[in-house]
């Protein structure tokens, strides 16, 4: 499949800032799949939908128009929006007219059950393989819609689901196939270790496996965001949803976080300890992960 538009413009981008991997694309590709299953109007309209309700759905918007960047507002504070319009002013000259939602939360936000996600993925497939069979390509975006006001016109209803505060294990799996361990009737099937680590010593040679909600049915004890998250507002259709983070077995489209790229979290190396003066002693110190505190925790 050929590369994106202006795709030799993202490759001077890169090179000039001596980006160390130009050619890995595994990650955005898989991410992406699903997304050729749905036509460009149905992903405009959705994206529209949530960004007029946008003052109840804790998202942030950013419309770019003849490369000029438009901000909605909201997002968490003026640090998400002055950080991530940071970023895309450096290259939003070469992006299409489009309007695009990020989400405020550290939670994930979009789990599209399994059967779906699956015809997703078949008619992804299917769309990819006619764009292959297209000799004549062009190096421009199609043409969107005219009629895409900013900020959007207010959506009356939302397809967001508030479950906050409670264990979200149950909807965190929807997407796992049904022969995965995580879907097991009795709740009660091992990790299948054997995908991501060599025993005896449990040496962990594949990270994406390891990390992998469908085959591991412990981590529903070990991450906070499964157990009483703080915030937590998901959809199961499947939208655009531009996150700083999420478990495998969710839909959201990974971006850098922001927190780093507006100097939200820094290192003071002054007020670092020497190497040598270091003892060899391991201990753990920190927030937690986003579960909030009852009485029997």
């Amino acid at each position: 499949m050929s590369p994106p538009p202006h795709f030799d413009e993202w490759y001077h981008f890169a090179t000039s800032r001596n980006t160390v991997l130009i050619d890995e694309f595994d990650k955005i590709y898989h991410t992406l799949l699903p997304f050729w299953g749905l036509t460009p109007s149905v992903m405009r309209s959705r994206v529209r939908e949530d960004l007029g309700r946008i003052n109840t759905t804790y998202l942030m918007g950013i419309a770019i128009r003849e490369g000029r960047i438009l901000d909605f507002g909201k997002g968490q504070g003026g640090f998400q929006r002055d950080a991530t319009i940071k970023i895309l002013e450096k290259f939003s000259q070469w992006l299409p007219d489009i309007n695009l939602q990020f989400n405020a939360h550290d939670e994930p936000r979009v789990v599209v059950p399994h059967e779906q996600l699956h015809r997703f993925v078949l008619e992804g497939q299917v769309a990819q393989s006619r764009l292959k069979s297209q000799s004549d390509v062009s190096n421009l975006f199609s043409p969107g819609e005219t009629d895409n006001p900013v900020p959007p016109v207010p959506a009356s209803t939302s397809r967001w689901n508030n479950i906050e505060f409670q264990e979200t294990w149950l909807y965190s799996r929807l997407s796992c196939p049904p022969d995965t361990p995580v879907m097991a009737l009795d709740g009660n099937a091992p990790d299948n270790t054997a995908a991501y680590a060599m025993e005896p010593l449990g040496f962990v040679f594949n990270q994406s496996a390891a990390s992998d909600i469908c085959s591991s049915p412990s981590l529903r004890h070990r991450l906070g965001v499964f157990q009483r998250p703080n915030s937590f507002k998901l959809t199961n259709k499947l939208v655009p949803m531009f996150s700083m983070s999420h478990p495998s077995s969710f839909q959201d489209i990974g971006v850098p976080s922001p927190f780093y790229y507006g100097d939200m979290s820094s290192f003071d190396p002054e007020s670092s300890v020497p190497w040598e003066e270091k003892k060899p002693q391991i201990y753990w110190r920190g927030r937690t992960t986003g579960g909030h505190s009852q009485s029997s925790s």
